[in-house]
């Protein structure tokens, strides 16, 4: 029902927190532009999803490599 884009655009307003938006209905845009800064769509696999975070918290190999 929007709770989810409403928490995105708090997190973006209030500080730095990355978001990574889950759904199960393809709402990429509109959670981008929410401020998430990554979108997942239902099912996730479990590689995907770890791959994801590690980017959004900066530890991931394809990170360190480029650095």
């Amino acid at each position: 029902g929007g709770a989810g884009l409403a928490l995105c655009r708090t997190a973006r307003d209030n500080g730095s927190v990355p978001v990574l938006a889950v759904s199960a209905v393809d709402l990429r845009d509109q959670a981008l532009a929410a401020g998430a800064e990554a979108f997942l769509v239902k099912p996730i696999e479990p590689l995907q999803f770890v791959s994801t975070v590690r980017d959004l918290i900066g530890t991931s190999a394809y990170l360190r490599q480029r650095s």
